[in-house]
C-alpha cells in the first residue's frame, strides 16, 4: 500500500476541503436563492485569420492580473465567443490556434456592466510565437445600446463629497438635477439620495449592490448605505440598458463591492471637519446665535488580499480573497435655527395683556373656563392657577430673542438645533476560485446608524428622542461551468444567487402632553 507523504496528505486534505465547501456554499445558495442583476463585465469577441475567414475551435485564455484567476474557453465554429461573469479589474486575453502565432491583448480593463469586444486576427506562424496589443483604447460600443455613465474607484477616492457619502456623486450623470440637502450626514442605512435622472422620479430610481438590489419598497432610498470606501465602482444606466434592469422606471444604479487581489493592500485615516473652519450661517448671524456645531472625526480602515497557507495551500495565492472595510465616524452635524413662542416674563405671572397675535397689535383674549368671560384686564385670576401647572410652566426657558422687526411676533426663543449621528460600519467580502469552471463569492455587511436629538431643550411637540437604526446586508455568489462556456450563446449552466437585507430600528422618546387650564380662543 502506498503511503502518502506529510505533503500529499495536506494536499488530499485541501482537496476534500474544496468540494466540502463548494457543496455546502451551493445547498445554502440554492435555499436561499432569490432573482439578483449581473454586476459583472462581458468579453465578447471574434476570432479570424489575415483574410477575414473565422478560426474555429481557438482556445481563448482570460487571465485577472489582479488576482492570477484565468479562465480558458474555446471559439465557436463561426469563430466567436462570449466570456460573461467576469469581475472587474485588470486583464489579459490570449489567443491561440494551431498553425498560428498567438494572440494577445493586454492592460484590458473591465468596470462594472461592461460588454466589451476583444477581436483577434490571428497571422499564420509558429504558435510560440505572440503579437501582443497593449493599452486600452477607447472604442464606440456597438454591443449594447446603453446609456450610461460610470463613477471609477479613483473618483470616489479622490473627489469632495458633502456627508462622505457616495449619493453626492450621482449629480456627476449627465442629466442629473441633485435635489439633496445642504447639510448631509453618513448614515449606514436610507440617506439623502434625491437625484432625478433626465427628469425621472427619484422613487423610480433602481439601487444594485453586487447585483441584488438594495431598495427599501416602502420608500425610495436605499436599504444599507456602503462605506464610501467599500465600494469599488459604480455605473449609472439612465437609458436604453438591458432586460436584466427591468424593474426600475428611472436610473438603475449598480455598485459593486471592492475585492481582494494577490497582493496585500490597506488604507488607514481620518477625516476631520469642525464648525471653526466654517463661516457662520445667515440666520445665526441675524439672530445673533454664534456657529453650530459642525463636526466629523472619522477613522477609516480597509484591508484586501489573498487567504492562504505558505507551503500547504494556495501558494500562488490564486483562488481565496477577502476585503475588508471598517469605519468609525462620530459625527455632529446642524440642523437649522428652530423659532419658537416660549412664556414671557409676564405670561408666567398670568399677565396676558401684552400677547398679540403674531404680526398684528390686536390682544389675544384669554376666557374664565368657569364663567366664559373674559379676564378683565386679561390677567388670569391667581387663585386659579394650579400650582403643579406653575412649576411645570417654568420648565420652558425665557425668551432670548426679542427683536420683533425680525420675528414679527411669531418667535422669541431662537435654538441652533444640532444632531449627533454616530455611525458604524462593517463589510467583509471574500471570493473563492476552487477552479478556472468555479467561481464563489459572498459578502456581509452591518451598519449602525444613531440620531440623538438636539442641543439644549427638545420642546415642540412630536420630537422623538435618541434613535438608532441596525442594517445588514448579505450576499452569496455561486457561478459554475456552462456548457461549452464558451460559444456565441452559451451561458454558465449553473448562476445562483441569493441576497438577503434587513433593517431594524428602535428610538424612545417623548411628545408633549397638551394641558389646558384658562382657555384662550
Amino acid at each position: 500500500m502506498k503511503q502518502l507523504s506529510s505533503f500529499e496528505g495536506h494536499g488530499l486534505f485541501i482537496k476534500r476541503f474544496d468540494l466540502r465547501l463548494l457543496l455546502i456554499l451551493t445547498l445554502i445558495v440554492f435555499a436561499f436563492g432569490s432573482i439578483a442583476v449581473a454586476q459583472e463585465a462581458t468579453i465578447v469577441g471574434t476570432v479570424t485569420d489575415t483574410t477575414g475567414a473565422a478560426v474555429p475551435n481557438a482556445s481563448i485564455t482570460i487571465t485577472n492580473t489582479d488576482t492570477g484567476i484565468a479562465r480558458t474557453i474555446s471559439t465557436g465554429d463561426d469563430g466567436q465567443y462570449v466570456v460573461p461573469e467576469l469581475h472587474i479589474g485588470h486583464y489579459v486575453i490570449r489567443a491561440q490556434a494551431t498553425g498560428f502565432k498567438a494572440g494577445e491583448r493586454k492592460d484590458l480593463v473591465l468596470q462594472v456592466g461592461d460588454r466589451t469586444r476583444v477581436d483577434f486576427s490571428l497571422q499564420v506562424g509558429d504558435t510560440k510565437e505572440t503579437i501582443t496589443v497593449e493599452g486600452n483604447a477607447v472604442a464606440v460600443q456597438t454591443d449594447s445600446s446603453e446609456v450610461s455613465s460610470m463613477v471609477t474607484s479613483k473618483q470616489l477616492s479622490d473627489l469632495p463629497t458633502n456627508g462622505r457619502t457616495l449619493y453626492n456623486l450621482y449629480a456627476l450623470t449627465p442629466g442629473a438635477v441633485s435635489l439633496q440637502g445642504d447639510n448631509i450626514s453618513p448614515t449606514a442605512v436610507s440617506g439623502d439620495n434625491n437625484v432625478s435622472i433626465n427628469g425621472g422620479r427619484i422613487g423610480h430610481n433602481l439601487l444594485l449592490i453586487d447585483g441584488g438590489e438594495n431598495l427599501d419598497r416602502g420608500g425610495s432610498q436605499a436599504s444599507v448605505a456602503p462605506s464610501l470606501e467599500s465600494i469599488g465602482e459604480f455605473r449609472m444606466n439612465t437609458s436604453n440598458y438591458g432586460a436584466e434592469y427591468g424593474m426600475a422606471g428611472a436610473t438603475t444604479i449598480t455598485q459593486v463591492v471592492k475585492s481582494g487581489t494577490k497582493d496585500f493592500h490597506g488604507t488607514l485615516w481620518y477625516a476631520f471637519r469642525n464648525e471653526a473652519l466654517n463661516a457662520n450661517d445667515y440666520f445665526n448671524n441675524l439672530t445673533g446665535q454664534p456657529r453650530s456645531r459642525y463636526r466629523f472625526n472619522t477613522i477609516t480602515g480597509t484591508l484586501g488580499g489573498p487567504l492562504f497557507i505558505p507551503g500547504v495551500y494556495d501558494r500562488k495565492r490564486s483562488k481565496l480573497f477577502f476585503f475588508f472595510s471598517y469605519d468609525n465616524e462620530p459625527n455632529t452635524v446642524p440642523q437649522g435655527l428652530n423659532e419658537f413662542q416660549m412664556p414671557t416674563a409676564l405670561e408666567r405671572s398670568s399677565d396676558f395683556s401684552q400677547s398679540f397675535f403674531p404680526g398684528t397689535t390686536q390682544q389675544i383674549p384669554v376666557y374664565n373656563p368657569l364663567t366664559n368671560q373674559q379676564y378683565p384686564g386679561n390677567v388670569v385670576d391667581p387663585g386659579q392657577i394650579v400650582p403643579t401647572m406653575q412649576k411645570f410652566l417654568n420648565w420652558f426657558p425665557s425668551p432670548n430673542f426679542t427683536d420683533t422687526a425680525v420675528s414679527h411676533g411669531f418667535y422669541n426663543y431662537v435654538l441652533p438645533a444640532v444632531t449627533d449621528t454616530p455611525v458604524h460600519q462593517v463589510s467583509l467580502r471574500l471570493d473563492y476560485a476552487p477552479s478556472d469552471k468555479w467561481r464563489i463569492f459572498g459578502r456581509w455587511q452591518r451598519g449602525f446608524f444613531g440620531i440623538r436629538g438636539v442641543d439644549g431643550f427638545a420642546i415642540y411637540a412630536g420630537w422623538n428622542g435618541p434613535q438608532s437604526v441596525d442594517s445588514g446586508s448579505d450576499r452569496i455568489e455561486v457561478i459554475g461551468p456552462g456548457e461549452p462556456a464558451v460559444k456565441r450563446s452559451a451561458r454558465p449552466a449553473l448562476t445562483a444567487k441569493s441576497a438577503v437585507r434587513y433593517a431594524s430600528t428602535s428610538d424612545s422618546g417623548w411628545a408633549n402632553e397638551k394641558i389646558l387650564s384658562p382657555r384662550i380662543r
